[in-house]
């Protein structure tokens, strides 16, 4: 497969709606930081997860970056047992992808091709009940990136609906 191939990570789809919203690219989010609420949108999609510990795919080819944790130790609850929830970076020339919630299975420095096994799903259903669990993707340009006829580079970052796949 060539750096602009995506694949799936799940072959399950996106998680539609549930008690916590909705998964797909661009729904709708709210947060509060620092007592001020913010709306913003989801950046990636949530690709459903079956069962813990289902082999999750890379959606690109490319290098395994860094590793990763999802959430600070002061957003679990009091006497979590629970797993801690981690992250994968995998990059290319052209893109930079994340995918929460997973176990990584391959070393940082490792090679891989889209659809290769890097991980297995860790449950983000444990910690938020009446959420369907996923592993979330994100996909972003990276920078550097000439994306405009005229060689324009876009300000901030440019995401990417990683539910544009060859397979799913």
């Amino acid at each position: 497969m060539n750096q602009l191939s995506i694949v799936a990570p799940l072959p399950h789809g996106i998680r539609g709606n549930d008690g916590w919203g909705a998964g797909h690219f661009g729904a709708s989010r709210t947060r509060t930081r620092a007592g001020v609420v913010e709306h913003y949108f989801h950046t990636g999609a949530d690709f459903i997860s079956k069962f813990i510990g289902e082999n999750t795919r890379a959606p690109i080819s490319g290098v395994v970056d860094r590793y990763g944790v999802v959430y600070a130790e002061s957003h679990y609850p009091v006497g979590w047992t629970g797993p801690r929830f981690r992250l994968i970076v995998i990059v290319n020339e052209v893109y930079s992808c994340r995918l929460l919630y997973m176990d990584p299975a391959v070393a940082v420095g490792s090679e891989v091709n889209a659809g290769d096994v890097v991980g297995v799903t860790q449950g983000i259903e444990l910690l938020d009940p009446g959420i369907t669990g996923h592993v979330h993707c994100d996909l972003a340009l990276r920078r550097g990136v000439l994306i405009g006829k005229n060689g324009e580079q876009p300000q901030g970052t440019v995401y990417i609906d990683p539910a544009m796949v060859e397979d799913s």
